[in-house]
């Protein structure tokens, strides 16, 4: 009976014992710092800290970056069609070895696209139609309308006086803005460059800086006549050109592959631009400088995919940014020799669109409905003989169109 109590008297200290010894451990336990809970906090502080230099508020950020989105620019074209291999057998003889992207469009629909020669030599990626080119004095048509709007709104009449806007304007009391539009305002290049990027600051310089032939009414094409333009309707507006062209054509007409040529993540798809001497295409890069970039305000200084020039143009011709009026109007401005008003040259049947510059050059004919149309923007420009696209086009327009 004794040896029973004892055994359970033993029991009970041996449970006793257990249960202060797990009671002890529990406490060093939580007193006692633990490794695995430190490294997380290590790690949380140090993600932390990477995060907030991403997000340092000294760096600009551009948010979903189309560089970043953009799929890699592929280095070969699909194989054609036996129907496009068809058309492109017929166009042979017309594109010869010209360089760059071609176009045709029937009834508002892509009839025919292919690219030509190399997108980038050295790296031997070809020209496909996702490639982006210069449009160049193509600009024109955009800020020909951004004018033709502000005329319609009353803020702006064809016959007001150059002066009211820039009174350092050499003879600008004699020029109107219509001498602007259809390049008769006598005035002649400067020899130099604005170093600005700011709008007015360009547009202002290029007053001040421009000669005159004192031959107003008579046809004299230059550029600055349309910085000039471009100059005024920020100006009325207090609104940057690039705004207005965002707002009122890109986003407006879906112009999702065009962008200004100092913008790079809007023009990341930019064919390389060379010389085209001695037959031989590649002969030289060309490196346009950012002076000449900016300079080109309203002027020739945004970049296209040739479905978006269309596009653009299709719309123009098509009273989509103008009221019909208006554009009649516009077009009723061209002198007898040229035709030219409002950045195209027109012809009975048709418009035709030409840029040449920085080893870019965009050709085009667009009959009057803007349904149909030829698209030649080029890569590699021929110095020697700039008719050899404009006779490519023209030979294409007439061979599908008959005009």
């Amino acid at each position: 009976m004794e040896k029973r109590r004892k055994k359970k008297r033993i029991k009970r200290l041996n449970f006793v014992f257990l249960f202060l010894s797990i009671l002890l451990g529990i406490i060093i336990g939580y007193l006692l710092p633990h490794p695995l809970s430190q490294n997380k906090t290590q790690k949380s502080e140090s993600s932390s800290v990477v995060h907030a230099k991403t997000q340092s508020p000294s760096k600009k950020t551009t948010p979903s970056s189309s560089r970043e989105v953009a799929p890699s620019f592929p280095a070969t074209q699909p194989a054609m069609t036996p129907q496009e291999t068809e058309i492109n057998n017929q166009l042979k003889p017309y594109i010869g070895s010209q360089v760059g992207t071609l176009l045709i469009v029937r009834n508002g629909q892509i009839h025919f696209e292919r690219g030509y020669g190399y997108f980038d030599v050295s790296k031997k990626i070809e020209n496909n139609p996702n490639a982006q080119y210069q449009i160049l004095s193509a600009q024109k048509t955009i800020t020909a309308q951004m004018i033709m709007n502000l005329v319609e709104n009353g803020q702006l009449s064809l016959t007001d006086k150059v002066s009211k806007f820039y009174p350092q304007l050499k003879n600008g009391d004699q020029i109107e803005i219509k001498n602007l539009l259809n390049m008769t305002s006598g005035l002649v290049k400067p020899t130099s460059l604005p170093t600005s990027t700011d709008d007015l600051t360009i547009a202002d310089w290029t007053a001040s800086n421009v000669t005159s032939n004192g031959k107003v009414g008579q046809w004299n094409y230059i550029d600055q006549n349309y910085v000039l333009l471009a100059g005024i309707v920020v100006k009325l507006t207090g609104t940057s050109y690039q705004k207005l062209f965002d707002q009122d054509f890109k986003a407006k007409l879906g112009l999702t592959h065009s962008g200004f040529v100092y913008n790079k993540d809007e023009v990341i798809n930019l064919a390389t631009p060379y010389h085209f001497t001695y037959q031989e295409p590649y002969s030289a890069p060309i490196v346009e400088s950012d002076a000449q970039r900016y300079s080109e305000l309203g002027a020739g200084n945004i970049a296209m995919t040739p479905g978006d020039f269309y596009t653009l143009i299709s719309s123009i011709l098509q009273n989509k940014t103008l009221s019909a009026q208006g554009n009649v109007l516009l077009h009723s401005l061209g002198t007898v020799t040229s035709g030219y008003s409002g950045g195209m040259y027109k012809r009975i049947n048709y418009y035709t669109l030409s840029g040449v510059g920085y080893g870019y050059e965009l050709k085009a004919k667009f009959t009057n409905d803007g349904k149909n149309a030829v698209i030649f923007m080029s890569n590699s420009f021929p110095t020697a003989n700039d008719l050899i696209q404009q006779q490519l086009v023209a030979n294409i327009f007439k061979l599908e169109f008959g005009l």
